[in-house]
């Protein structure tokens, strides 16, 4: 992004404002993982499909959940673009849906205009009864108590007045923590073991307070230089558990939206396009994936004639949990990235006239 027309004065004072929510982390975890988990609807166990949805950075986490429920818990769950439900008019008496959304955005809404059509509903928001300090918190508060009139359910995480930066880091972080609580929850319900979705804080944290070093053990003192691209990669299908580092690359870097490839796709194209440009790769590991070691090493070695730089990123906690330490080791990057650029990230392109599409929201109920 040009900087033209964009004063850089007061970037510091943007860079340290993330820096002090990226700090409360931990308490705001320790705040969310106190709360009981949420009891779901008692249709929810015998839901012919489960509906996940969310938009902009919040679809990261219905993805996340979505897949949860499907691989790990064998549920008929799958993500689908807030957009869909905002044309879908079919009867879903015999489906659950679960929406993310942090603020409850106005295009957000659409997945919620109709909550009585659905055996179950879950929202996972930051959002509260009063709807928060925003100026249609009235109009939110509407919704909140429709959801209520039907029973729905509503997971609060922190993050209710996370507004000033296009990036967010508190409520993206806590939707993960959301998400866990939901696919407990919903575990539960039907009968399977959810050990694997446990919230081990301890650990969680002592893996946010090691991210920076991680991080800079990887990427080394040089400068990022990320503006000759970045691509992502990840294996067995984590990538679709891990798509908030996209969201964190474009919202909070200003960047393209970088592809996020599967390892054994990557040599399907996506490798030949780039391997006479500059750019880097970054390849999230986790310490507990299958045969791991090998496909990095193959990775490697493709790399090697090429002007591709390989980052290695190792998310130690184990399962669902290492997409706790890869965001943070995403938050690492972003800070040091807006230091480089002295990029002020409560100022970015665009900034004031995307409410053509922001704003638009379903029309009130008829009288």
């Amino acid at each position: 992004m040009s900087g033209a027309g964009r004063s850089r004065s007061d970037w510091r004072e943007g860079v340290e404002l993330l820096r002090r929510r990226i700090a409360a982390l931990p308490d705001a975890l320790a705040t969310f993982a106190a709360q009981p988990d949420p009891e779901l609807a008692p249709r929810a166990a015998t839901a012919r499909r489960i509906w996940v949805t969310g938009v902009g950075n919040s679809s990261a986490h219905a993805r996340f959940l979505a897949d949860l429920l499907d691989r790990d818990l064998g549920l008929p769950a799958r993500y689908v673009p807030t957009g869909a439900l905002a044309e879908d008019r079919a009867d879903h008496g015999d489906d659950a849906l679960v929406v993310f959304s942090q603020g409850l955005s106005p295009n957000a809404r659409f997945a919620l205009t109709a909550p009585e059509r659905w055996a179950s509903l879950c929202l996972v928001t930051a959002t509260g009864a009063s709807g928060g300090a925003r100026e249609d918190c009235d109009e939110k508060a509407a919704l909140l108590a429709t959801l209520g009139a039907v029973d729905a359910r509503v997971v609060r995480i922190p993050g209710e007045d996370e507004y000033g930066t296009l990036i967010r880091v508190t409520g993206p972080m806590l939707a993960y923590a959301g998400a866990l609580a939901v696919a407990r929850a919903w575990g539960r319900v039907v009968g399977r073991d959810v050990a694997r979705f446990a919230l081990d804080v301890p650990a969680v944290t002592a893996a946010w307070l090691g991210a920076p070093a991680t991080l800079a053990g990887v990427f080394g003192p040089e400068p990022l230089r990320l503006y000759t691209g970045l691509t992502l990669l990840a294996s067995g299908g984590y990538g679709e558990r891990a798509q908030g580092w996209r969201h964190k690359v474009l919202e909070g870097m200003g960047l393209p939206w970088p592809p996020l490839w599967d390892v054994l796709e990557f040599s399907h194209g996506p490798f030949q396009q780039h391997a006479e440009c500059d750019g880097q790769v970054v390849l999230l590991v986790r310490s507990d994936a299958t045969g791991e070691p090998d496909l990095v090493e193959a990775v490697r070695r493709m790399l090697g004639p090429t002007r591709q730089r390989l980052r290695v990123l190792p998310a130690e906690l184990p399962s669902a949990l290492a997409v706790f330490e890869h965001e943070a080791q995403g938050n690492a990057l972003l800070l040091r990235w807006l230091e480089e650029t002295r990029r002020d990230p409560r100022r970015w392109a665009g900034q004031g006239h995307d409410a053509p599409l922001y704003e638009r929201r379903p029309a009130p109920p008829a009288s």
